[in-house]
């Protein structure tokens, strides 16, 4: 199981909208960030998939938000400051 899943806290916007980076707590009370991006199939004009994906399924383990979203605005240079 990846281990950046969790409950969402905070939504970190990209420059790009269709780049984001969630912070979320997991079961065991760690802090863990998930980049994601939005994601759109279509055949024949219609819209067959759409959502939010994960970029990369492993991440660091933080003690407080704060320090995920910090780890991550170092780490996303696509983030907005």
């Amino acid at each position: 199981m990846p281990d950046n899943l969790g409950d969402t806290v905070k939504v970190l916007h990209g420059r790009d909208p269709s780049m984001r980076v969630l912070i979320g707590k997991r079961s065991d009370a760690r802090y863990a960030i998930r980049p994601e991006r939005w994601y759109r199939n279509e055949l024949d004009g219609a819209v067959i998939a759409q959502g939010w994906k994960p970029i990369e399924m492993q991440s660091g383990l933080f003690a407080r938000p704060d320090l995920a979203e910090r780890e991550a605005m170092v780490t996303f240079d696509w983030l907005e400051s």
